[in-house]
């Protein structure tokens, strides 16, 4: 087909209608986080060759060859023609790397003109790109790629084609052979979600049911094609994955497979191959939907009538079902304890029948393993309900109840926040708890676990937890949590299964078929082990270099690997005799075990191991699709030291998954940072980039929508939501009746005072979030100013770079400043105090300057200051740079609050970005509080379960949760929080009225608590009958807001349910596309390091790079499912490294590893059944008095020669001592642990001990064997903090694999029942006793141990042998060897304070003296030690004493003398050793000034410096106000301002309240503030200031008609209501709108009604209210022309006061004929509402109100006027300094009508006063005391004023008018136009 014939369309984004264009791809990269991937058409340049080039731009029309097909040519393009753009890079029309299907028309190109003409240069219209049909040459290069993932994500990238060839209407056979090979690829692909996408494509397209069927009965006629076996194949696949993936989808197959019967048959394939006419008949059953429903009925009935029995052994039984075929989570079957589950036995001796049986048997056991918890714990519970009990305490389960959503968060899935109820749970120390901690799974149900929906918590916060929310994913039930309502409960139970791993273990253990290597030895138990495959592939390498293990002696060059008997002999190694034996196994066997015991170097020579087979990898490598070596450890820590050991011999390509690595060697050989580098060299898959690009810009739009309607939801469960948000939620009348009955001017919400809650705080919500946020930058800048200790000395800086320093910056100039402040401050403090005379110290009240002044001080140190008390402590330019600029406009003398981050007028803005920059700043300080190396067992669990290794998809993850929530708080009217945080004080500013007392807060916060906590919800039926809100009692109206608030929680949960199913789709898939951007990493890494979590969950990936060797380190600890999960079918080498008989693997289930034996690994296994192993037999860490202990274990164990050379332990008479004590345990209920508070405190005081020997923190290490003990011994250690820095403290089991120098042990246990628990395991008294190197110390109850377990009694015969056990542990003192101390309680250690004795020092000291410190071991050479006794050593040029301390340096004496200086014969104090002549004299200067008075000054400054010119003498002065004022001789009149209160009567009436000065001495009087309270068209009163333009009212509009609010400001115009008028009654109907005047004439009869409940006649009139006569309280007015039963009465809605119909009418009369205003009550002046009758005389004065609101909003109008304005500026000829000024004044988001007038007026004077100073410039009267005064003038106009009365106006222009009248008697000419005259109206 051609290629113009092609359709040309806009891509849309998937599961969207949303159009999406180059420009919205371009532009949703901002979304994307730093480094992230880049738009396809941002990428770099390539070359064109190829599907995955990208041209140069150059030559001719080249481009991009991605897309191929039939009418492209090497990556050419079609368009052509000339650019000169910048992007081009030689050559004519290149596009510079853009892609093919864009148009020419971009960034550096343009299309020619039709006439041939050149094209115009420069940059080009930007077009929407085209997308064209995939190509021929694409879908070869499809169909030869080996990779089925690769193949997938071409065909879901987008713009790819693909979806264009499907639309096609014809196929040409070859390219339907090509496009089947490909399609069958996309259906063996593991990516789940983006194969769903592929056959989505298919299904939605003609392809099935049209291009098959055009292939299938072209097949039916000659010429006939070749391979027809293979597409038929082709299509049978395509068709099976349909009918198993999309089943809906799968009748669309049906017509092709009865048309394929009919290929078969011309094909006679029908004969030949029968299965594949089985497989077409059973594919068409299925899609039919016969085989499915038959098969479903089939599994019912089975599994209905299946036998079960009690769990028991079933080594010879028959599974019941297809292990492969049971689901990951349980169903109700698997929960019921009286059915049987079919276990069988992990066999520790002898063989499995074959392959499927022995996956069988680990599946199930790996199952039971997390259900049978589960099962237990649901059945406890159960039976409990049925006793009639309440269960609390289960053995097997933690229940939480009252589980509510709460809330999504959308990170690399949709995550759930769920909230539960915390008073159970308010005792647990979340901290060290392993409840809910990473990975846990918890069940929820609804009907007491009859069905169960399973999820994972992901997201563990303390802090959340004790307000009850936890964060997890929901693994299954993803319908009823998005169908649940908001007021759905659920029980939650929590099963400590870490479910992630045994689900990607469980799904591999599914996928093994029939070929799983080394099944000879795992399955068969063969114990004949052959040398590994890749050495007998044809013309294999057999000889080794192995000169890393010796000498580089020439005998290891070239070694014959598998004849171990070349081999050179023992001693050209560096290995003994064990190790060398372990690395000829290692190397020669295909699967090799290696068995080390405590000490012996496991991974000494597993390093030793890699470095051979790394120095060889020719031998192994010759496959290039696997040739990596896979290291699998148990834990982090052994990971990261097996990598840094291979890292020293290979500093490349390594790879380690999993980000929880310690390891900053490692850092850059993480994945995550690997994956980053690869993007930033643009070496990433184009594929990848278009799919991963796709998935993340869809995701980010849905992450947006879905965390803030989540945050809104949260919100509205902690706190009261104000009317507002509740409105639309409403009845029309609920919301009315509401907000009408409570005060206006109050700051709280009207739902509040409702609801009963009016006394429990003035602010809002929103306020208080405001003010909080404000408080918290508060707080940080003092905390951020509190590190520096010393004062900074800041390098001076540019003045221009202090407007773009950075946050952090500008805190460290603030703290510089407000350091010299303090001082100043304190300085003058001290100078106050040094000046009172004893009587004014006797007395108690200091004075009030003192007192101002100990004010300042603490203000510096509790807030940031304003700008006037920094002003003498911050430079002149950086002060006039900040307070001039763009800051400034925020409020007046807070510019440099506003610098530093924050304002009231920067909430939005600036304060949340300044107080995140701040929080990194201070980050370390908040997580080092502590400061103790202590183990939490809670952090230790999810350390070892988390793999983070994801992207970080959004810039900000969703913990920012608690910003997101801080913003959504807006909306809440009162929370609980708001009331922990109000005191019993009085409110500032407010006579009388105080905040709430301890008692009423506790009774108000109950009542809060209760509403909140409310499940009472009103049914629709009685709100229905609710006319006011305010009638219903104060006990049910809790129960009407919750049935508001369920609403609007339902509302928002609808409005996200699809956008979260999708995001999760979307997530999925951008998993799966990440995982083939890590194969791709992976595929290149020599070395891949995984912990055993990571292998689970990776083990797709590994089965797809597919390394050929594998190491597992600690493989005695690993569970055996988990290691044959890491094999792939080409592994030719696997090496286990470990140690059985020290730990072994730990399942959930006690019973399943004891009767099952699920805890014995595969290394364990191996071993029992006599595969060929070595065991290491010389250790290299223990000192003998330690190792003897462990050689009851290992008795063949030897020590090396390097363990007899250790030194003794210091301060101790015994390397290794046992205290034996018989003090109890206690038990923990919480955590059921165990704790004992003697060897805590014991514990404790050793290692204080072994501190002042001098020993390091890093030295010694606490090991406990219960995590009760370790927070104990923390909580102990807590008190001396800084001591114990760095001292290790963690459990046995943590601390498998690693070693210390000291080692002090306790072991808890001490018990009248003679318990002992896991301390009589084997493997862990092994694990316990040989970590030490040259000391270990234990306490606990020996006898106990040995009475109980036959190891611990060899262990204390051992003891007792060589004196190591005792009641006390004999301390030695270093300095006094002949002074010990027995030790057996804590409090004995108080004998030696200092780690040596009781007795004195006495050491003499270099300088002479002796040391008085007691007995001490640090420091005892006195290195460091300062002597603090008087100095000896006197001065040598005089006779005085040195007065400083002896440790410090002396130097010249400055003891003051008296001595005569010679310049002016004073005789003054000068320190003795300086010279007179350079001293300044300090006495005071006798000079006579001028101006008469004495100079002040310091006789030394006055001789250097000259005296003071300016005298400081007060004198009296009259100003020219004729106030008589004190101020100093020097300044003149006007320097100092007048302070008189004014007191002028303004022409608005009111006083003056301004002073002398400020009102430029009574000639320009400042704007009278106070409130105008004009009354505005809307009948509110004006809040403008007196001398300001009134403004649209800001109130609430209060219009409203029966169908609805207006929603609208008040000022503004109210939109009108399009609903059909209500007025009107049964004798006459109104047919207008309801905004509309009414068509209908008042109805004269009488009401007919009978008035409910009371059931009484009417006496109203018809269409208006009903009147009861017998039921209404007051009387019934009556005319005097009428009685009253003959007169009708007309009742409002409105105030429910009752008039006559004839009055009512007159009165109304007379009202309408009053211009734009609305009719009141004649008895309470409220406005008439709801009135049929009168609703013309309404709608008519409304109207009139609408068009005075219009005509005072386009006089507020600011924009036209602005524009004007800002003309002005740019053709004035005022300065530049003025007009930035000016225009300042308008940066104000928040500007008015006034200010804007302001401004004009103040530009207009300016303008006037500049050419008067012009006028006086010329004239040479620039320095004149005229041209002061002009200055003067205009330096107070362009002070900022938020408006300007016309009186302020008048006062200028006279003010100006007088300095024109003065400068013109004095000599120069006049402006020719006097700027007096005009005038700025407001």
């Amino acid at each position: 087909m051609a290629e113009g014939n092609f359709p040309v369309r806009i891509v849309r984004l998937p599961g969207t209608d949303l159009e999406q264009t180059n420009r919205d791809r371009q532009n949703s990269l901002s979304d994307l986080p730093a480094h992230a991937y880049e738009s396809p058409d941002q990428r770099g340049r390539g070359r064109g060759r190829g599907w995955r080039g990208r041209n140069r731009g150059r030559g001719r029309g080249q481009s991009e060859g991605h897309n191929n097909d039939q009418s492209t040519d090497n990556g050419r393009g079609r368009y052509q023609g000339r650019s000169r753009g910048r992007n081009n890079r030689g050559g004519k029309g290149g596009d510079s790397g853009m892609r093919r299907w864009q148009s020419s028309e971009v960034i550096g190109t343009a299309r020619s003109p039709e006439d041939g003409s050149q094209g115009a240069p420069g940059r080009g219209a930007r077009k929407e790109y085209v997308e064209r049909p995939m190509g021929y040459r694409k879908l070869s290069d499809l169909a030869s790629r080996d990779s089925c993932e690769d193949v997938t994500l071409e065909l879901t990238s987008a713009n790819n084609g693909f979806e264009m060839l499907l639309k096609l209407d014809r196929i040409k056979p070859d390219w339907m052979d090509l496009l089947l090979q490909i399609l069958e690829k996309a259906c063996k692909s593991i990516h789940r979600e983006s194969v769903l996408l592929v056959l989505t494509k298919l299904c939605s397209s003609t392809f099935i049911e049209k291009h098959v069927m055009n292939f299938l009965t072209g097949e039916l006629q000659p010429p006939y094609s070749v391979n027809m076996v293979d597409k038929v194949k082709r299509l049978l696949c395509l068709f099976d994955t349909i009918c198993h993936r999309l089943p809906s989808s799968a009748e669309k197959c049906v017509g092709s497979l009865v048309v394929m019967k009919a290929v078969f048959d011309v094909h006679q394939l029908t004969a030949i191959h029968t299965d594949l006419e089985q497989n077409r008949m059973e594919l068409l059953a299925m899609c039919q939907g016969a085989a499915l429903v038959e098969k479903e009925e089939e599994r019912v009935k089975q599994s209905q009538g299946r036998k079960r029995r009690p769990m028991t052994n079933a080594d010879d039984d028959t599974p019941p079902d297809d292990f492969r075929k049971l689901q990951m989570y349980p169903d109700p079957e698997d929960l019921q304890l009286n059915q049987d589950v079919f276990l069988r036995k992990n066999k520790d001796q002898g063989s499995y029948p074959d392959l499927n049986t022995y996956l069988d048997v680990q599946f199930r056991l790996l199952r039971e393993d997390y259900i049978q918890p589960l099962r237990r714990g649901i059945q406890d519970y159960r039976n409990a309900l049925k006793k009639g009990e309440t269960p609390k305490k289960l053995s097997d389960l933690r229940l939480y109840y009252d589980v509510h959503v709460i809330g999504s968060v959308c990170n690399e899935d949709v995550e759930t926040r769920l909230k539960f109820d915390t008073s159970s749970t308010s005792k647990i120390r979340w901290q060290s708890s392993k409840r809910l901690i990473y990975g846990s799974l918890v069940c929820l149900s609804q009907d007491d676990f009859e069905t169960i929906i399973f999820a994972t918590v992901t997201n563990r916060n303390v802090k959340d937890l004790e307000k009850g929310i936890i964060q997890v994913r929901f693994e299954s039930g993803h319908d009823v949590i998005l169908n649940a309502k908001a007021n759905d409960s659920f029980i939650m139970a929590e099963t400590t299964a870490y479910f992630e791993a045994y689900k990607h273990v469980l799904c591999r253990l599914q996928q093994i078929t029939d070929n799983m290597p080394f099944q000879k030895y795992i399955v068969e138990c063969k114990t004949t082990v052959g040398p590994p495959k890749y050495f007998l592939e044809g013309g294999g390498i057999t000889s080794y270099t192995l000169a890393v293990l010796g000498d580089q002696s020439p005998a290891l060059l070239s070694v014959p690997v598998l004849n171990v008997l070349g081999w050179p002999h023992l001693s050209s190694f560096n290995l003994d005799n064990t190790q060398l034996l372990a690395v000829k196994t290692a190397l020669t066997k295909e699967v090799a075990i290696i068995q080390g015991p405590p000490g012996t170097g496991k991974t000494y020579v597993g390093l030793k191991i890699a470095e051979v087979l790394f120095a060889n990898r020719t031998a192994w490598s010759k496959d290039p699709t696997s040739n990596a070596v896979l290291v699998v450890c148990y834990t982090n820590h052994a990971l990261d030291q097996f990598l840094e050991g291979i890292a020293r011999f290979l500093q490349e390509d390594i790879v380690r998954v999993g980000g929880r690595s310690s390891s900053e060697e490692l850092k850059k050989f993480n994945l995550k940072e690997l994956r980053m580098e690869k993007r930033k060299e643009k070496s990433v898959r184009r594929s990848v980039i278009n799919n991963s690009y796709q998935c993340r810009k869809f995701m980010t739009a849905l992450r947006r929508d879905i965390e803030e309607v989540s945050g809104r939801i949260e919100v509205s469960s902690i706190g009261i939501l104000n009317e507002k948000v509740l409105m639309r939620f409403m009845d029309g009348h609920h919301y009315q009746s509401l907000t009408e009955r409570y005060a206006r001017d109050s700051n709280m919400a009207a739902v509040q005072i409702w609801l009963g809650l009016e006394d429990l705080t003035c602010q809002s919500e929103g306020d208080q979030a405001k003010i909080a946020l404000l408080e918290h930058w508060v707080q940080l800048i003092l905390k951020v100013c509190s590190r520096y200790i010393q004062e900074k000395k800041n390098k001076p800086i540019d003045v221009e770079k202090v407007m773009s320093l950075g946050l952090v910056h500008r805190v460290d100039l603030y703290h510089a400043w407000i350091e010299q402040f303090r001082s100043h401050i304190r300085k003058k403090i001290h100078e106050l105090e040094e000046g009172c005379d004893e009587e004014e110290e006797e007395d108690k009240f200091e004075s009030p300057e003192l007192h101002g002044l100990r004010l300042q001080l603490e203000s510096s140190q509790n807030y940031v200051l304003m700008d006037a008390p920094l002003r003498p402590f911050v430079p002149n330019d950086i002060f006039r740079a900040i307070t001039t600029g763009k800051y400034s406009r925020f409020e007046e003398g807070c510019a440099i609050q506003a610098w530093l981050g924050a304002s009231r007028y920067l909430l939005e803005e600036g304060l949340p970005l300044a107080i995140q920059q701040l929080e990194l700043e201070t980050e370390d300080d908040e997580y080092d509080d502590e400061g103790l190396n202590a183990d939490e067992e809670a952090d230790i669990i999810t350390a070892q379960r988390l793999v983070d290794d994801q992207d970080n998809i959004f810039q900000t993850k969703s913990g920012n949760s608690a910003f997101r929530i801080k913003k959504a708080m807006e909306s809440v009217a009162l929370s609980m929080e708001s009331l922990e945080k109000k005191d019993g004080k009085k409110k500032e500013g407010k006579d009388g009225e105080w905040e709430l007392q301890p008692q009423q807060k506790k009774k108000l916060k109950k009542q809060l608590e209760s509403i909140l906590k409310s499940k009472e919800c009103m049914e629709e039926k009685q709100v229905d009958c609710i006319d006011d809100v305010w009638a219903v009692p104060i006990q049910q109206r809790a129960s009407l807001y919750r049935y508001w608030l369920l609403k609007y929680q339902n509302y928002l949960k609808e409005s996200i349910q699809g956008k979260e199913e999708e995001y999760r789709k979307t997530a999925s898939r951008l998993k799966e596309v990440l995982q083939e951007e890590d194969r791709d990493i992976l595929a290149e890494a020599k070395v891949i390091g995984m912990t055993t979590t990571g292998a689970a969950k990776h083990a797709a990936l590994l089965q797809a790079v597919a390394p050929r060797i594998i190491i597992v380190e600690e493989a005695a600890e690993v569970l055996e499912s988990h290691i044959i999960t890491t094999l792939n079918p080409r592994c030719q080498h696997l090496i286990l490294i470990g140690d059985h008989q020290q730990l072994r693997p730990n399942p959930t289930v006690y019973e399943l590893a004891k009767t099952y034996n699920l805890d014995i690994s595969l290394f364990e296994r191996l071993i029992k059944n006599d595969m060929h192993h070595v065991t290491l037999g010389h250790q290299h860490r223990m000192r003998p008095d330690i190792s003897v202990l462990i050689k009851h274990i290992y008795p063949e164990l030897q020590d090396h020669q390097s363990v007899t050379t250790f030194p003794d332990v210091l301060g101790v008479e015994k390397n290794v001592f046992f205290v034996h004590h018989e003090h109890d345990e206690e038990h923990q209920s919480e955590t059921m642990s165990k704790t004992n508070e003697h060897e805590a405190s014991f514990i404790v005081a050793l290692t204080r001990y072994f501190l002042l020997q001098g020993y390091k923190p890093s030295e010694i290490t606490i090991l406990a064997a219960y995590t009760g003990q370790i927070l104990l011994i923390k909580k102990h250690m807590s008190k001396m903090t800084d001591m114990f820095k760095g001292v290790r403290l963690t459990s046995v089991d943590n601390y498998q694999g690693e070693e210390c120098k000291i080692v002090l042990l306790s072991f808890v246990r001490s018990n009248e029942e003679g318990s002992i628990g896991f301390l009589g395991i084997e493997n862990r008294v092994c694990v316990a006793l040989s970590r030490a190197k040259e000391g270990l110390y234990a306490v606990g109850n020996f006898h106990l141990l040995s009475q109980k377990s036959s190891l611990w009694k060899k262990i204390t015969e051992t003891l007792k042998e060589k004196k190591f056990l005792g009641l006390s542990l004999r301390l030695k003192c270093q300095n006094h060897p002949e002074v010990t101390i027995d030790a057996s309680e804590a409090s004995d250690f108080e004998k030696a304070p200092e780690g040596g004795c009781t007795r004195p020092c006495d050491i003499r000291l270099p300088c002479g003296h002796v040391c008085e410190r007691i007995c001490h071991n640090v420091d005892r050479e006195h290195n460091g030690f300062r002597c603090r006794k008087p100095c000896t050593r006197g001065f040598p040029q005089c006779s005085h004493d040195c007065p400083k301390k002896c440790f410090e340096k002396c130097d010249n004496c400055r003891i003051p003398v008296p001595k005569t200086i010679p310049m002016c014969r004073h005789v003054d104090m000068v320190p003795c050793s300086r010279d007179p002549y350079s001293w300044a004299c300090t006495k005071t200067c006798n000079t006579k000034l001028p101006c008469s008075h004495q100079c002040k000054g310091k006789c030394g400054n006055c001789r250097k410096g000259g005296h003071r010119e300016l005298c400081t003498e007060m004198v009296e002065k009259v100003w020219p106000c004729e106030h008589i004022l004190q101020t100093k001789c020097h300044e003149a009149n006007l320097a100092t301002i007048c302070d008189r209160p004014c007191q002028t009567t303004l022409d608005c009436g009111h006083k003056c309240k301004g002073t002398c000065g400020a009102c430029f001495f009574g000639r320009i009087h400042k704007a009278c503030k106070e409130k105008c309270k004009k009354k505005l068209p809307c009948s509110h009163k004006c809040q403008q200031p007196c001398g300001a333009a009134c403004t649209p009212c800001s109130d609430v509009c209060t219009t409203a008609c029966s169908h609805s609010v207006c929603s609208k400001p008040c000022g503004q115009v109210c939109l009108p209501c399009t609903e059909v008028c209500p007025g009107g009654c049964k004798h006459s109907t109104c047919t207008k709108l309801c905004s509309d005047e009414c068509t209908n004439t008042p109805c004269e009869l009488p009401c007919d009604k009978m008035v409910f409940p009371c059931r009484h006649k009417c006496i109203g009139l018809c269409g208006e209210m009903c009147l009861c006569s017998e039921c209404y309280k007051g009387p019934l007015p009556t005319t005097s022309t009428t009685s009253e039963e003959s007169e009708t009465f007309i009742r409002f809605k409105s105030c429910d006061h009752v008039f006559t119909k004839t009055y009512m009418d007159i009165w109304m009369k007379a009202a309408s004929a009053k211009y734009a205003t609305l009719p009141v009550c004649p008895k309470c002046q409220k406005t008439i509402k709801g009135s049929a009758r009168y609703a013309n005389i309404i709608k008519k004065s409304f109207s009139e109100i609408q068009d005075m609101k219009k005509e005072l909003e386009a006089a507020s109008s600011t924009k036209s006027k602005l524009t004007t304005l800002k003309a002005s500026f740019s053709s004035s000829p005022l300065p530049m300094d003025v007009i930035r000024k000016l225009q300042d004044f308008l940066m104000n988001p928040h500007s008015t009508i006034n200010t804007v007038n302001a401004v004009k007026s103040q530009f207009s004077m300016s303008v006037d006063l500049y050419e008067i100073q012009q006028l006086l410039t010329s004239s040479h009267l620039k320095a004149s005391e005229e041209a002061k005064d002009v200055d003067v003038l205009l330096n107070h106009v362009l002070q900022k004023k938020d408006f300007m009365s016309p009186q302020m106006i008048k006062e200028y222009r006279a003010e100006i008018r007088r300095l024109l009248t003065k400068i013109t008697q004095s000599g120069p000419k006049a402006p020719k136009h006097n700027p007096a005259e005009e005038g700025t109206s407001v």
